[in-house]
């Protein structure tokens, strides 16, 4: 009796201890790779092929990564907010683990991933388990979750 008394109190202890974060970003939260980015430059041509670019853009928490799996971009990192449907990137970041993550503050390294100023917003056009749309004045971006 004396041991179940150890056990209980120990799991006790144990679930008190550990602080579980989970993550409320629904469809948003998972792996989009970019399929399309239209530019509002040329609006007479239909979105620009995007599929085999390997660009990504990857939700988890309130962190947003960009990755281009073919290794051409840099991978940053970024925070994010969603709020109904607008979506709000901010404060960028090259991932550089072993020197320490460097601030970005030239918005050159943030185009070729459909993002134009390092604090940018975003109306979500469509998003779903599937499929999302983002659009600003600039650009309308789509991409397809894997």
């Amino acid at each position: 009796m004396k041991r179940l008394y150890i056990y209980i109190i120990g799991v006790v202890l144990l679930m008190t201890g550990c602080d579980v974060e989970t993550s409320d970003n629904g469809d948003l939260d998972g792996f989009w790779r970019m399929s399309s980015m239209t530019s509002v430059y040329s609006s007479t041509l239909p979105g620009v092929d995007m599929r085999q670019s390997g660009l990504t853009w990857s939700f988890q928490g309130r962190m947003l990564e960009l990755r281009d799996v073919n290794n051409r971009q840099k991978d940053i990192v970024m925070s994010f907010q969603h709020e109904g449907e607008t979506l709000r990137v901010y404060d960028p970041y090259f991932v550089e683990r072993d020197s320490g993550d460097i601030r970005i503050e030239d918005v050159s390294y943030l185009i070729p991933y459909g993002i134009n100023h390092t604090d940018d917003s975003f109306t979500v056009r469509e998003l779903s388990s599937d499929r999302m749309v983002l659009s600003n004045i600039l650009v309308t971006l789509e991409f397809r979750k894997y």
